[in-house]
């Protein structure tokens, strides 16, 4: 009847889990140092806010964060806010009321290793504060949309994001979000796979976890810089098929994984196998005749009849 949210550690390898009792649906956060892992021990963290029952019940708080000051900082789903609480008054900080939607299955609350918090405002972007002066630095701006899955995290100089378009990289301040890995050659770009989360793993290399919900798996996958490898693939390859077809997506990603030098696009005309029409295929032969297909064309859900 135990369910895990989150799981952080700070620098000095204190580990903390915040936990959700399915019966209550009361949160819990629970605190383990590296002494008391030796032993085999470990403490609840007392936090007023968690324990606080409302008109629709207890706090959902699906994310936390551990400042270097010791300040607890929560994300609450339902009430659209940020908080941040002092770890040793217990006295709430902060109330930032966040615009757009909150997402329930992803992490929204990330630290960069100067302490730095940033969070998802819900509509794409991500608010920066610093955990010093508990006052706002900065915003980053991006094109991701949180319910697809996005994951943000930071070296120190940079803020890297993970989406199903590639990993990015930005800066506070600066409107440019460079891509610096397209969606398409890796895991980020399967439909199967939606992000759960990142962090780096030095310079240029970060782990990211992948969820696949239809299967109930999870995998872990590693990337790693490599100069030898073109930012813009050298050859192109275009795709297109009737109708969106995941099977084909994920052959595309393994595909320029084994094939870093080519590019591939996938288009489809976005419709059920029963909606292409007469126009459609008038359309697509047009295209053909005249040179500008694609270079694979995908007529497995052919229409028997056409209107």
């Amino acid at each position: 009847m135990i369910s895990v949210d989150d799981a952080e550690e700070t620098a000095d390898g204190t580990q903390y889990i915040m936990t959700t009792d399915n019966e209550t649906m009361q949160r819990t956060l629970t605190r383990q140092t590296a002494d008391q892992a030796e032993a085999g021990e470990g403490e609840k963290v007392w936090i007023s806010y968690l324990e606080t029952e409302g008109e629709f019940g207890y706090p959902m708080v699906t994310d936390i964060a551990v400042d270097p000051s010791g300040n607890y900082w929560l994300v609450d789903v339902v009430q659209n806010m940020v908080l941040a609480v002092d770890g040793k008054t217990d006295e709430t900080l902060l109330e930032i009321p966040v615009t757009g939607t909150l997402a329930v299955s992803q992490k929204m609350l990330f630290q960069r290793t100067d302490g730095e918090i940033a969070f998802a405002s819900g509509d794409g972007s991500y608010v920066v504060y610093d955990t010093d002066t508990l006052e706002e630095t900065g915003s980053l701006s991006t094109d991701c949309s949180t319910e697809n899955g996005c994951a943000l995290s930071s070296d120190g100089t940079y803020w890297y994001q993970i989406s199903e378009d590639g990993i990015s990289r930005m800066k506070e301040g600066n409107e440019i979000e460079e891509i610096i890995m397209d969606g398409n050659g890796g895991g980020m770009g399967s439909p199967l796979n939606t992000v759960n989360g990142m962090v780096p793993a030095g310079e240029g290399e970060f782990y990211v976890l992948y969820a696949q919900y239809e299967s109930g798996t999870y995998s872990l996958e590693h990337y790693v810089y490599d100069k030898d490898v073109p930012s813009v693939p050298e050859h192109t390859l275009t795709v297109f098929g009737l109708t969106k077809n995941d099977t084909v997506q994920q052959a595309i990603t393994q595909f320029q994984k084994a094939n870093p030098d080519v590019q591939v696009e996938f288009t489809s005309l976005g419709k059920a196998a029963d909606e292409v029409t007469t126009e459609d295929i008038r359309t697509l032969n047009t295209e053909l005749l005249s040179g500008n297909g694609a270079d694979v064309l995908l007529l497995d859900d052919f229409p028997q009849t056409l209107t």
